[in-house]
């Protein structure tokens, strides 16, 4: 007579390795297996590295590895940019889910890097004839969550509307060329300038396109700059002027912010 599976005890040896591109977790099988094991489980706790207290951490679970393999391989590109994973094991025979693997620091917890920051929420445009000025106009910005990277940069762009042009036929902002001053003559008539740049702890929310002031992502508005494109290297130094408007000229607005790095921006 053969007596019935019962539930193992806790993984051994989990061990949590990281690369550039993988969380990758290894595991020996329970001291007491009770039985034959028929799967194993991972647990994952995700948090977003800085994340404000009392934010919600995220709770799942994969349990599509091969019993006799003991690794499990988290690809980063799967992973919740700039979070904290936390990793623990459980296996199973036919009788149920064991006993939970303990964990540490050293060895359960993967950082996934920060990536770009999420897309911002269009500018308001401003609903009432009477506050649109003859060479400007108010807006509403939104601050963006940081949950997948930090925010350094945030800029309003402003481009020009000419009569052929119409909100449906424009490009993506991608393929916009942007400049640092209103008054480049670009040579076609999708160029957009930058008007408002703010550092991450000087966002506005509330602000007047055609204001006249400088503005700049490096919290330093002293001196000029050549009228030229723009590349990476500008967008953190440039010194940016809120021009006043064409009146009777058609805008549209783009807000647009970026993260640590140039590369990583986000617009809408």
């Amino acid at each position: 007579m053969t007596t019935s599976d019962g539930l193992p005890g806790p993984p051994r040896g989990v061990y949590l390795s990281t690369s550039n591109t993988a969380c990758v977790l290894q595991w020996d099988v329970p001291e007491t297996p009770n039985g034959i094991i028929i799967k194993y489980t991972v647990h994952l706790t995700a948090i977003w590295v800085d994340a404000p207290p009392g934010a919600q951490a995220v709770e799942y679970s994969q349990d599509n590895f091969n019993p006799s393999a003991r690794i499990g391989t988290f690809p980063m590109k799967f992973l919740t940019p700039n979070s904290r994973y936390r990793f623990n094991m459980t296996a199973s025979t036919y009788a149920g889910m064991g006993e939970f693997s303990p964990y540490t620091d050293n060895t359960s917890v993967c950082e996934v890097p920060p990536g770009k920051p999420r897309t911002p929420a269009p500018p308001e445009m401003p609903q009432q004839a009477e506050v649109i000025k003859h060479d400007g106009y108010p807006i509403t910005l939104s601050q963006v969550s940081e949950r997948t990277g930090p925010v350094e940069c945030y800029q309003v762009l402003v481009l020009e509307m000419t009569e052929e042009m119409s909100l449906k036929t424009l490009p993506s902002v991608d393929n916009l060329k942007v400049v640092s001053e209103k008054n480049y003559t670009s040579g076609n008539n999708l160029t957009a300038y930058v008007a408002l740049a703010f550092r991450r702890e000087d966002f506005e929310k509330y602000v007047f396109l055609g204001d006249g002031r400088k503005t700049s992502c490096s919290g330093s508005v002293g001196g000029g700059r050549r009228k030229r494109a723009l590349s990476v290297e500008d967008i953190y130094e440039g010194v940016y002027t809120n021009s006043p408007l064409k009146p009777g000229t058609g805008y549209t607005v783009v807000h647009r912010v970026y993260g640590s790095r140039p590369q990583d921006g986000a617009q809408c």
